[in-house]
C-alpha cells in the first residue's frame, strides 16, 4: 500500500544532503594536495609516449594543481536577458529548458530569461589567492614563499601555481614552481632582496576512507582494484591518474641510496620531513644536516645545497618522513534522482608507487 499523502511529486528529503555532507567533511575530512594529470604533448596519435621525453620522463602524463573549479548555483535575473555572473558555461530553467548565453564586455547575456525568474547557472570559478612580499633564500637559485596555513592540522601551506620575481625591478627567470619553492635561472647574490608576486591553490579538503566501506563502496573498489575511498563535492572534476596526497598523515622511511652527489630521489613521492642523512668516508661514519646540506627538492628529489656533500657514487643512509600519495583508478557511477540532485562523487584510490624518476613530478 502506498504511503498516505506521497506521490511522485511530493517533496521528499534525501538521505545525503548537502548538511549531511557538510557534517561529513567538518568531522572526517582531510587536507589533500590534487594533482590533476593531463597527457604529454609527446603522446602521438597511437597513445605512445616518447621515452626521451624532458617533461614526463617517458610516462606520457604531466600533472598540475586545479585553478578553477565548476559552480552549478540558483541565480536570480537582474534584468531581463542578464545573469549577474562571470565566466557562465551554460544556463536552465527548472524544467531542464537551455538558454542561449553570450558574454560581452564581462556580462552574460542569456536570451529569454526573465528579471525576478530564478534559474540554475553553471559557471567556472578561479580558486586561486594572490600574494606579495620578499622570497626566502634557501641555497643556490633557491627561493621558499611563505604561504598562509589554513590548515587546523600543522604547518599545511597551499601549492604556487605561479610566481613573478625580481631584483631591484630587474626580473627575473623562473625556471620551475615545487610546492611553495621556485627557483630561478638567474645568477644573483645571496644578499640580493627577491621581491615576488605569486599565485596560489589552498589544500583542498576531501574524505579519504580506508576502511569502513559500505557494501556498494567494497563492490565498486573490488570491480576496479581499488583500496580507498575518495569522498568530494560535485564540483570538483577528479578522474582517472590524478593524484591526491594525504597531507596529515605521514610514515616514516629509511633508505640507503646510491648518491649523484647533486640531486637524488627517493622511493616517496612527497617527503615532509628531512631527519637525517649520512655516509661512511675512510671508514668513518659522516652526518649530513638537513636543511644546511641538503633540502626537499620538487615532489620525491633531495638536493644537496652546500660543499658538504656525498660523492657521485657513494652510498647514503637517508631517514625522513613523508605523505602517503594515491592515485586514482576511476570514479563511481554519478546517478541524479528525478529532482535532478546529485550525491557527493566518489572515486576509487589505491597507493602510488612510481617513484623512479630523476625529475619528480
Amino acid at each position: 500500500m502506498p504511503g498516505i499523502g506521497l506521490g511522485e511529486i511530493t517533496p521528499i528529503k534525501l538521505q545525503f544532503q548537502r548538511e549531511n555532507f557538510n557534517a561529513l567533511i567538518g568531522r572526517h575530512g582531510q587536507s589533500v594536495r590534487w594533482l590533476m594529470a593531463e597527457k604529454c604533448s609527446c603522446v602521438d596519435q597511437y597513445m605512445n609516449a616518447d621515452a626521451n621525453c624532458g617533461i614526463c620522463k617517458g610516462k606520457g602524463i604531466t600533472y598540475t594543481v586545479p585553478t578553477t573549479s565548476i559552480r552549478v548555483e540558483s541565480l536570480i535575473a537582474p534584468i531581463d536577458g542578464v545573469i549577474q555572473q562571470g565566466n557562465v558555461i551554460s544556463v536552465k530553467d527548472f524544467t531542464g529548458k537551455d538558454y542561449t548565453v553570450t558574454t560581452d564586455d564581462c556580462i552574460t547575456y542569456a536570451t529569454g530569461v526573465l528579471k525576478g525568474q530564478q534559474y540554475q547557472v553553471k559557471y567556472t570559478e578561479d580558486i586561486t589567492k594572490s600574494q606579495t612580499g620578499e622570497a626566502l633564500y634557501i641555497a643556490d637559485k633557491l627561493y621558499k614563499i611563505d604561504l598562509p596555513i589554513t590548515s587546523p592540522f600543522g604547518d599545511i601551506q597551499g601549492s604556487l601555481v605561479a610566481v613573478t620575481a625580481s631584483v631591484a625591478g630587474t626580473p627575473l627567470t623562473v625556471s620551475s614552481l615545487f610546492r611553495n619553492c621556485f627557483e630561478i635561472t638567474d645568477t644573483i647574490s645571496s644578499s640580493d632582496v627577491v621581491d615576488y608576486s605569486c599565485s596560489y591553490v589552498e589544500p583542498f579538503t576531501f574524505v579519504l576512507a580506508n576502511s569502513g566501506f559500505t557494501k556498494e563502496d567494497r563492490r565498486f573498489l573490488d570491480d576496479v582494484g581499488g583500496k580507498s575511498i575518495l569522498t568530494f563535492p560535485q564540483r570538483w572534476m577528479i578522474y582517472e591518474h590524478d593524484l591526491i596526497v594525504a597531507l596529515n598523515a605521514t610514515l616514516s622511511k629509511k633508505e640507503v641510496l646510491i648518491s649523484t652527489g647533486d640531486i637524488d630521489s627517493l622511493p616517496s613521492f612527497y617527503p615532509v620531513e628531512l631527519l637525517s642523512a649520512s655516509t661512511i668516508v675512510a671508514g668513518a661514519k659522516v652526518e649530513f644536516t638537513p636543511y644546511t646540506d641538503f633540502i626537499v627538492y620538487k615532489g620525491n628529489q633531495i638536493k644537496w645545497i652546500s660543499t658538504e656533500k656525498p660523492d657521485a657514487g657513494s652510498n647514503i643512509s637517508i631517514s625522513y618522513t613523508y605523505n602517503p600519495t594515491y592515485r586514482v583508478l576511476g570514479d563511481m557511477p554519478d546517478p541524479r534522482t528525478s529532482e535532478n540532485n546529485r550525491f557527493p562523487r566518489k572515486a576509487a584510490l589505491v597507493l602510488y608507487t612510481d617513484f623512479n624518476t630523476r625529475e619528480g613530478i
